[in-house]
């Protein structure tokens, strides 16, 4: 019998590679990173995703159900990734998806997709092959000072090259979504609007899907060890005394404030300082145009108090 799939999303920058890696520690689960991602070789995933955030549902699964089913059956497309390599580092990578996959099919490992991509997609995962979701919230400002610091532009004709997501859950957001694409924002406008976007969508999976475990970055800042415990518990999994130091170790006061600049993964950082970092790097005007613009969304999530 199948294990339950776990996949821990939200919006990129909210803080999933941290919460999967550290779900990822332990030996019940297989961790894979970000499986619906356009840019990665076909090793892991050999579906073909040709935009950012692909909204997969029963009515377009077709060439993705039996990709995603080789995924839970724990087969990596060794051969297809091989052809593929050309530096060291994917040849790196290429070995530890190899090993990590046997290893799990071995020990009929729990999958873990670690995939802020596949947001849109979760309630297919959830539907279809019955994943237990997380996702990940995290401030709007915060949110956007990550993309500022790391000049990461968002194509939004992406979601117009999705039918079924603009006449679905983005149908609200046409008329903004559109003008994104003929007139290029700057990249604060551009972070609160996608922000907005994703997170009015949250707003929408805590109606639809209550059962979901919905957490905020910041909250588990303030205390990784309570409520990553609390988090292993609410999906099965066993918190073990090695599990906490490694929770301790990357979250502890020792560790850099902030990320060192430009790197995006950089995981050990003092987590409770953390928290307001986008407050020293993003200028008043920045922080004031990003709280006009997702007002309405964020307000459910974060009081004024937290700005």
């Amino acid at each position: 019998m199948r294990q339950t799939p776990i996949l821990i999303t939200g919006a990129h920058r909210s803080g999933s590679t941290w919460v999967g890696q550290m779900v990822g520690k332990s030996a019940e689960v297989c961790y894979i990173f970000e499986p619906f991602n356009k840019d990665f070789g076909p090793g892991v995933c050999r579906a073909v995703f040709d935009t950012w955030f692909p909204y997969v549902t029963v009515e377009n699964e077709g060439p993705y159900r039996r990709c995603i089913s080789e995924i839970l059956e724990y087969k990596f497309h060794s051969f297809k990734e091989l052809m593929l390599i050309k530096t060291k580092s994917q040849a790196r990578l290429w070995w530890e998806n190899f090993y990590r996959f046997k290893r799990a099919g071995i020990k009929k490992q729990r999958v873990l997709f670690k995939d802020p991509i596949a947001f849109f997609s979760a309630p297919w995962l959830a539907e279809v092959f019955d994943f237990q979701v997380v996702v990940l919230i995290r401030h709007p400002a915060a949110f956007a000072g990550s993309l500022k610091r790391l000049q990461w532009h968002f194509p939004f004709n992406d979601f117009l090259k999705q039918p079924l997501l603009m006449a679905g859950p983005l149908r609200r957001f046409k008329e903004e979504i559109e003008r994104a694409a003929r007139e290029p924002l700057d990249i604060i406008q551009q972070a609160a609007l996608l922000w907005k976007i994703i997170y009015a969508r949250v707003l929408d999976y805590r109606q639809e899907h209550p059962g979901w475990i919905y957490l905020r970055h910041e909250d588990i800042s303030l205390d990784p060890v309570g409520e990553f415990r609390s988090l292993y518990e609410a999906l099965g999994l066993t918190f073990t005394p090695a599990i906490e130091q490694h929770i301790r170790e990357y979250s502890a006061g020792s560790n850099p404030k902030e990320r060192p600049d430009k790197q995006a993964t950089f995981l050990k950082r003092d987590s409770k300082e953390n928290i307001a970092g986008w407050k020293k790097h993003m200028l008043p005007g920045d922080v004031e145009r990003v709280k006009q613009i997702t007002a309405d969304v964020s307000a459910h999530f974060y009081t004024d108090s937290e700005w």
